[in-house]
């Protein structure tokens, strides 16, 4: 009976429901279809901007069904197995054709990256942050 109380209400109508619990129901679901369509479409939350020098290894195009960007494989270091991977905007064609041009010549860059405090998926799907700009470092 407690366990009928808690899930339908306290007060109860003549079959035994209350109509109280049914609007607690509908408020779980909504409240879980909204955290599932937020986990679906964002794919990170924080804000990060800075900077990282090194060499780019491979700019791809990622095209999947809706969303489309480019992804920057990036290392530190020539010799490192580690690689970061950083996005551009699928709008951002031409720093993705300057970032090509880097890896091909195998010039060692500085990355201005930067994103907000949501990371829509639309914008970076497998990426850590958005780059904005690119320049040629300084030996």
């Amino acid at each position: 009976m407690l366990a009928h109380k808690l899930l339908w209400g306290g007060n109860m109508n003549r079959k035994g429901r209350s109509g109280f619990g049914i609007w607690w129901m509908a408020l779980l679901i909504i409240i879980g279809g909204v955290t599932l369509i937020s986990m679906i479409f964002i794919t990170r939350f924080g804000a990060s901007y800075g900077t990282h020098s090194g060499y780019v290894t491979a700019v791809e195009y990622n095209q999947n069904w809706i969303f489309g960007n480019y992804n920057v494989y990036f290392k530190s270091d020539a010799q490192s197995s580690q690689e970061d991977v950083y996005c551009i905007s699928n709008d951002d064609q031409v720093l993705a054709f300057e970032l090509e041009r880097a890896a091909a010549s195998k010039e060692r860059v500085v990355l201005h990256y930067a994103n907000d405090f949501i990371l829509w998926r639309n914008t970076c799907m497998n990426a850590a942050t958005i780059v904005t700009r690119m320049e040629v470092a300084t030996q």
